[in-house]
């Protein structure tokens, strides 16, 4: 800039350059920092004879912002510069190192009903080694301000609203302190072109091996290189070495969608595509976690031939649970009583049977649990076999009134032998005795007369043919009733 024409002629060169970056951070609380790098170099050198107007001025700074979930904001920002202006004697010195640290805090939120938008902001501004020099790249004092706002929109292009602001000033080079107030209301109206310039904006993020299947990269968790991800305009990248991509689309609401084909025995713990609004110059967070595929696979049934495997000869069994220790659940199907358990993280796991769901009557004959420690790929196959319950159960006692049904009053009769379908048992101290285990067919029930005591005597058949099922079995009502020799038939 060569000002030499003016008033007050004077030549000023001027360098500068500001460094922006803005991330997303999937955070409970935390939605975004913004970090920023400025520097300036600066020249300025007199027309005319004029004191005090040649000088040279450096300055760095740095800025942090935080963005926090629910309209809460907080930045901070610290100048520093070196001035010197060649004409001035002392004091202090003809270079000087003023600073300035800018701490600034607010939450903005808007509602629904009724439609409203508000806002408050303090700032506070603290100046150094600030003096009253031409050059001086600041005002000299330190201030706190406060802003408060509020917007109610009645139409899409025009609002009602009011501002308000209180500045307290205190001069670091003896100036009085001094104190403002402003409020401003009014109606704002906004008048639309209709011209527009598409701009742009960038979609970032990692495509990964989500190790725990949580949907979310955990520290440690690799990048997955080759990985294709498109946005709304047909824009394509492919992430790199670490897993990382890129997407540069225009600004506004789109689509960014992962590739659809994964590795064999991976799949997506996050959704594949997700409506993404993006907005001019700024950088969005979108990564896509994978998991390598665990299966476990079997089927709920009855082994009625006893080869442990299912055939054609056993009977499958419906709606049985099976849990694994991270929460996940199936049933057996009702037609063949398969079940599958997919989408499973590998590591450490457990299936168990829930016991709730195992039908009335029937029994595990295997292992009714299994730890395991699955690899991606892995088929783990868990079958249960279920035995059904067949029972049979009865007395032998002394039928005092004769009516073949035993009586409460009526004593058993102990150590009587039955041969129950080709398995002997004996009656108890009270003339009870069950056989249970049974194969299902015909099967013959007697009682080995030659076997009581010698005084009792059979009354009718001692023996029955029973018909056992394939399913569960329950008969508990057999009897066989005696008399003693010497007793009136």
């Amino acid at each position: 800039m060569d000002q030499r024409a003016s008033s007050f002629p004077y030549t000023q060169r001027r360098l500068n350059q500001n460094l922006w970056r803005s991330f997303a951070v999937n955070a409970r609380l935390l939605s975004r920092v913004r970090l920023g790098l400025l520097s300036t170099a600066e020249s300025y050198r007199k027309g005319v004879n004029t004191q005090g107007f040649n000088s040279t001025r450096y300055e760095l700074g740095s800025s942090i912002g935080l963005n926090f979930r629910g309209g809460v904001w907080m930045t901070a920002k610290y100048l520093w510069n070196q001035l010197s202006e060649e004409d001035l004697p002392s004091p202090p010195s003809r270079t000087t190192n003023p600073g300035q640290l800018t701490l600034s805090t607010g939450w903005n939120h808007s509602f629904r009903k009724p439609p409203l938008r508000i806002g408050a902001d303090i700032r506070y501004v603290n100046e150094d080694s600030t003096y009253s020099r031409i050059h001086q790249p600041f005002i000299n004092e330190d201030r706190l301000e406060t802003h408060a706002s509020a917007a109610i929109p009645f139409s899409d292009r025009a609002e009602v609203f009011a501002d308000s602001r209180i500045v307290l000033t205190k001069s670091t080079v003896g100036s009085p302190d001094h104190a403002e107030f402003s409020l401003l209301t009014g109606v704002r109206m906004l008048l639309d072109s209709g011209l527009s310039i598409p701009q742009k904006g960038f979609v970032e993020g990692y495509v990964f091996e989500d190790r725990n299947a949580n949907g979310v990269r955990d520290e440690g968790e690799p990048g997955v290189v080759g990985q294709a991800v498109s946005g709304p305009g047909g824009e394509n990248s492919e992430t790199d070495a670490k897993g990382f991509y890129k997407l540069k689309v225009r600004e506004g609401l789109g689509k960014i969608e992962a590739a659809a084909v994964l590795p064999e025995g991976f799949f997506y713990t996050t959704p594949t595509a997700k409506m993404t609004e993006v907005l001019s110059g700024t950088h969005t967070r979108l990564d896509f976690g994978m998991a390598a595929r665990f299966q476990i696979k079997g089927r709920v049934f009855t082994d009625l031939n006893g080869n442990g495997i299912f055939d054609k000869a056993d009977k499958p069994i419906a709606g049985v649970k099976l849990v694994l220790s991270t929460g996940q659940v199936a049933l057996s199907a009702p037609s063949d009583g398969l079940y599958a358990l997919l989408h499973i993280a590998p590591g450490s796991n457990k299936i168990r049977v829930a016991f709730e769901t195992i039908p009335a009557g029937y029994q595990t004959k295997t292992a009714v649990e299994k730890s395991f420690d699955g690899a991606a790929g892995d088929i783990l196959h868990f079958d249960l076999i279920l035995q059904p319950s067949r029972q049979v159960s009865g007395d032998v006692f002394e039928d005092l009134n004769q009516n073949s049904r035993r009586e409460p009053d009526e004593p058993g009769i102990a150590g009587a032998v039955i041969d129950l379908c080709g398995k002997k048992t004996a009656s108890g101290r009270t003339g009870r005795f069950a056989s249970s285990g049974l194969d299902p067919g015909a099967c013959e029930v007697q009682l080995m007369a030659s076997s009581l005591p010698p005084h009792y005597r059979p009354i009718g058949d001692t023996a029955v043919t029973l018909q056992i099922p394939d399913g569960p079995y329950q008969k508990r009502d057999l009897a066989f009733p005696l008399r003693k020799k010497n007793g009136r038939v």
